[in-house]
C-alpha cells in the first residue's frame, strides 16, 4: 500500500498533536494527589484528645505499630481496668472504630475516582469493496480507526472532586465522633460494672445480716418474748433481701458482658476484672456555684459537636452535587476524537465529534431528587441542634443534682447510719434492746451505702457524659437515665447493666 507524502505528512502531523494532548491529558490526571491512611490517621488523631488519640488506630496502616498496640492491650487487660484504660482496649479491640475508619477508605476512593478523567473509546471498522462486474478484482478492504474521548469530563473534574472532597470530610468527621464514642462508652462500661459489682457485696452481706436476724426473731418467737406477727415480718424481709440479691448478681453478670462487648472481645477471652469504684479519682465537691453550667455546655457542644460537622459537611456536598446537576443536564454528552480511514492508497485523518441531543431527558428526576436530599439534609441538621441542645442542658442538669445527691449521701446519710449503729451496739451490750434491732440497723447502713453506691455511679455516668460534649461527641443514651433514684433502680434493677454497641 503506497501512502501519498502530502497525506502521510498530514496525517503524522495530526497524530503528533493528537498523542501530545493525550499525554498532557494523562499527565493532568495522574497529578491528583491523594491522601494515604497514614495521612488521614494522623488528620483524624489531630483532633483528639491525645489519651485518645494514642491508641486509636486504622489498623493495617503500619504492621509493626499495629502489633506493638496490641501487645500493650494485653498487657491493659491483665491487671484491673480503670475507665481509662478500658477506653484504650475498646479503641483497638472494638470493630466499630475499623468500620468508620474504612468508611473513611471509601470516601477516600470516590475522591480517587472523582479526579479520574474519563477512558476513551477506540473503534474499529472495515468496508470492503465488490467491484462492479463479476471480471473485476475486488479491492482490498479499508480501514477506519476512531479514538473519542468525553471532553466534558475535563471540564467538570474540578466540580466532582470538590464534591468528593465534602464528603471525605464529612467521613472524617464521623470517625472522630464515633472514636470519642467508643471510648466513652468503654469508660461507662467499666463505671457500671465497677458499681455492680459493689451493689452485689453489699446484698451478699444484707443476706447475711436479714438470716442473723431472721434466725434471732425465731428463737425469740419459740421463747415467747416475740409475737408470731414478727416473725412473719422478718420471713418476709429475708425473702426480700434475697430477692434483691438475686437481682444483684444478675446485674453484675449482666454489666460484665456488657463490659466485653463495649471493649470489643469475644466470648471467651476470659473475665474481665475492673478496679474498685470507691478507687476512682474524687468527684468535684457541689457547692452554691454551679458545678457545670447548662448554657456554657450547650454552646461549647454545638461549637464542637463532630457530627454536626459531618452533618454540615454533607450538606455542603449535597449543594455543590445540585449545583454541578444544574449546570450539566444542559450540557450534551460530547465526545471529541480522532478518526484515520485507510481506504487502499488513501490515508484520511481528521477530528471527530460526538454530541448528544438533550431532548427527553432533561435530569428532571435527578434534579428533584438532588433537591429533596438538600431539604431533607437541612432539616435533618436542625433537629439534631435542637436534639443536641437540650441534651447538653439535661446533662449539665443531671450532673449537678447526681453530684450534690452523691454528696449528701457521702457526708450526711452515711455517718448518720454509722452513729445510729455505734448507739445500737452500745445499747446491745447494756441488755436495753433486742439483737434483732441491731441487725436492722445494720440492713438500715447496707441499704444506705447501696444508694451510696449508685449515686455516685450516676454521678460518674453524667460526668463521662458531659466530657464526651465537651470532645464533640454525642451520648447515645438520654441523660435522664442517669438520675435513678434508688426507689427506681429497684424497680428496674437491670439499669446498671444498660448501654449500646
Amino acid at each position: 500500500m503506497t501512502i501519498s507524502p502530502s497525506l502521510a505528512a498530514g496525517g503524522g502531523t495530526a497524530l503528533r498533536a493528537a498523542l501530545i494532548v493525550a499525554m498532557l491529558i494523562v499527565t493532568m490526571a495522574n497529578s491528583a494527589c491523594t491522601p494515604s491512611r497514614q495521612e488521614m490517621q494522623r488528620d483524624v488523631n489531630s483532633a483528639l484528645p491525645e489519651a485518645i488519640a494514642r491508641r486509636s488506630r486504622w489498623l493495617g496502616a503500619d504492621d509493626d505499630k499495629d502489633r506493638a498496640v496490641q501487645e500493650a492491650v494485653k498487657a491493659l487487660l491483665q491487671q484491673p481496668l480503670t475507665p481509662d484504660g478500658a477506653a484504650e482496649v475498646a479503641l483497638v479491640r472494638h470493630r466499630r472504630v475499623q468500620l468508620a475508619y474504612e468508611s473513611l477508605g471509601l470516601a477516600q476512593a470516590d475522591l480517587v475516582d472523582a479526579g479520574l478523567l474519563s477512558n476513551p473509546r477506540l473503534a474499529l471498522a472495515a468496508h470492503f469493496h465488490q467491484g462492479s462486474l463479476p471480471s473485476q478484482q475486488a479491492q482490498p478492504p479499508g480501514i477506519a480507526v476512531d479514538v473519542e474521548w468525553p471532553f466534558l469530563s475535563v471540564l467538570f473534574l474540578a466540580q466532582r472532586t470538590s464534591i468528593a472532597e465534602a464528603r471525605q470530610n464529612a467521613a472524617a468527621a464521623r470517625v472522630i465522633d464515633e472514636v470519642l464514642a467508643t471510648a466513652a462508652d468503654a469508660r461507662r462500661a467499666v463505671v457500671r460494672h465497677a458499681a455492680a459489682t459493689e451493689v452485689r457485696r453489699l446484698q451478699r452481706a444484707d443476706v447475711e445480716a436479714a438470716e442473723g436476724n431472721l434466725v434471732l426473731v425465731r428463737e425469740n418467737t419459740r421463747a415467747g418474748n416475740q409475737t408470731p406477727l414478727d416473725l412473719a415480718e422478718e420471713e418476709l424481709a429475708y425473702q426480700q433481701a434475697l430477692l434483691m440479691a438475686a437481682d444483684a448478681e444478675r446485674d453484675a453478670t449482666l454489666t460484665h458482658e456488657a463490659l466485653k462487648q463495649a471493649l470489643g472481645l469475644f466470648g471467651g477471652e476470659g473475665d474481665v476484672d475492673v478496679v474498685a469504684l470507691s478507687s476512682l479519682p474524687a468527684l468535684p465537691v457541689p457547692d452554691a456555684a454551679i458545678v457545670v453550667d447548662p448554657a456554657e455546655l450547650e454552646v461549647e457542644a454545638i461549637r464542637r459537636s463532630y457530627r454536626l460537622i459531618a452533618m454540615q459537611r454533607d450538606l455542603d456536598a449535597a449543594a455543590r452535587d445540585l449545583g454541578y446537576a444544574s449546570v450539566r443536564r444542559f450540557l450534551p454528552d460530547l465526545d471529541v476524537g480522532l478518526v484515520a480511514d485507510v481506504d487502499g492508497s488513501d490515508v484520511a485523518v481528521g477530528p471527530s465529534v460526538g454530541v448528544g441531543l438533550p431532548i427527553f431527558n432533561l435530569g428532571q428526576g435527578e434534579m428533584l431528587r438532588r433537591e429533596s436530599l438538600l431539604r431533607r439534609g437541612a432539616a435533618d441538621l436542625q433537629r439534631a441542634a435542637v436534639a443536641l441542645r437540650a441534651q447538653a442542658r439535661q446533662t449539665a442538669v443531671a450532673h449537678e443534682l447526681n453530684l450534690r445527691r452523691s454528696h449528701q449521701l457521702t457526708t450526711r446519710i452515711i455517718p448518720q447510719h454509722l452513729i445510729v449503729v455505734d448507739e445500737l451496739e452500745r445499747r446491745l451490750n447494756g441488755m436495753l434492746l433486742f439483737p434483732s434491732r441491731l441487725f436492722a440497723g445494720r440492713r438500715g447502713f447496707l441499704q444506705a451505702r447501696r444508694q451510696e453506691t449508685e449515686a455516685r455511679r450516676d454521678a460518674w455516668l453524667t460526668r463521662i457524659d458531659v466530657e464526651q460534649l465537651r470532645q464533640g461527641s454525642t451520648p447515645f443514651m438520654s441523660p435522664m437515665s442517669s438520675m435513678s433514684s434508688t426507689a427506681g433502680s429497684q424497680a428496674n434493677p437491670s439499669y446498671s447493666a444498660q448501654g449500646h454497641d
